[in-house]
């Protein structure tokens, strides 16, 4: 009877040892799927020199800084619907050169930040600064408020405060924040980055706006 139980035990154990290096094949198998889904992603060029201006803003406003930086500065100007980049930056006297280096930049700015085209994303850095602010409010609020007011070149400009919730609004979170948005602004802020920016100039809250193009005239 000893026997018989040890022979079971045994073939148990063969069976579990199986499965278990089948589950780690499987497991294997698919972390290699994923690492190579996600070096393609980063190996995807998805600013090219030949796009234009307009296109490459509407699609990826986080690089609206990057382009800001090298001279291209009509971002939402009628020019920028048909002038490619190529062209732009060569007219700021770039070579072939410094271009295929811009356009890494472009796409660098596009990988750091996850956008939901369908909202208003907060970055990381742009969240950390929110939320010491609001620890420094004495009264407390429910969340951080943007809107669009009149003004500025291309007929509106942004409004940002701390606000309590209103009939109407849109909730949205991003990176531990609550933005509040009112239905009009919202149209004109989907797809939109805030981001908080260091430079030389000096520092704060930049919005990156795809919609801005249509907007500015």
């Amino acid at each position: 009877m000893a026997q018989k139980t040890q022979k079971k035990s045994n073939t148990q154990a063969k069976k579990t040892s199986k499965t278990t290096t089948a589950k780690a094949t499987v497991a294997k198998e698919t972390n290699s799927k994923t690492a190579k889904q996600t070096s393609t992603k980063k190996n995807v060029m998805n600013v090219t020199s030949d796009m234009n201006i307009g296109e490459i803003v509407g699609q990826y406003p986080e690089t609206i800084p990057v382009l800001t930086e090298h001279g291209i500065h009509c971002i939402g100007c009628g020019a920028a619907n048909f002038e490619s980049l190529d062209e732009g930056l060569k007219a700021h006297g770039m070579d072939d050169k410094e271009i295929a280096s811009v356009v890494k930049k472009l796409n660098n700015a596009v990988d750091e930040i996850e956008r939901n085209p369908q909202s208003i994303t907060v970055t990381k850095k742009a969240a950390a600064e929110i939320n010491k602010l609001m620890k420094a409010e004495k009264e407390k609020k429910a969340g951080l408020r943007i809107e669009i007011v009149p003004g500025g070149c291309s007929g509106f400009q942004y409004n940002m405060d701390f606000s309590n919730k209103e009939k109407g609004d849109k909730e949205i979170d991003s990176n531990g924040v609550k933005v509040l948005v009112d239905a009009e602004s919202f149209k004109m802020l989907k797809g939109a980055i805030v981001d908080y920016i260091k430079n030389e100039q000096g520092e704060g809250f930049n919005i990156m706006n795809p919609n801005i193009g249509s907007t500015c005239h």
